[in-house]
């Protein structure tokens, strides 16, 4: 047990100070935020200062694509929280109980992430992370990596019939 008190905090301290793919940490990935300075420009700096590519769309979502996957994010300034959301398609010819099982079984086994099937049949996926009191940018960048883990890694162990495109 004394090699875990020893080994944890520099794991933990590795993981919050490596910077993308093993490079230089961008300085907007280590400041901390204040609550009244979240804002989807805000956001999209921290997470374009680890290497992502990410803009505002039309509909106010700040989108950032990953491996093929388009992740949106945007903010509640009220409830004070990002919220990290996807939508993936089902193949056709699929029921709907056949949907809500796979969604229930994503929710029974993934804990970072909500898995919904919604009255269009697509299945949505969503994460909230507050803000409240602000934020350290690398919380963000973690939180991110995090979701789209969660969301590949658990469709990928839980979706044995394939039934998410």
């Amino acid at each position: 047990m004394r090699w875990m008190r020893i080994a944890l905090p520099l794991i933990v301290l590795s993981v919050f100070t490596a910077g993308p793919a093993g490079g230089a940490v961008d300085d907007r990935v280590t400041q901390w935020v204040d609550e009244a300075e979240v804002s989807l420009p805000r956001v999209r700096d921290i997470l374009e200062g680890d290497g992502r590519s990410a803009t505002i769309d039309e509909e106010g979502h700040l989108v950032v694509k990953r491996e093929g996957m388009k992740i949106l994010l945007r903010l509640d300034p009220k409830k004070k929280l990002v919220i990290f959301s996807v939508v993936l398609a089902f193949k056709a010819q699929i029921t709907r109980q056949e949907k809500l099982d796979l969604a229930n079984r994503l929710n029974d086994h993934v804990v970072f992430a909500r898995f919904t099937v919604t009255r269009e049949d697509l299945l949505w996926v969503d994460y909230y992370l507050s803000f409240e009191g602000g934020i350290l940018a690398q919380q963000l960048v973690s939180s991110f990596s995090w979701f789209h883990n969660a969301v590949t890694r658990g469709i990928s162990l839980n979706d044995s019939e394939h039934l998410v495109i």
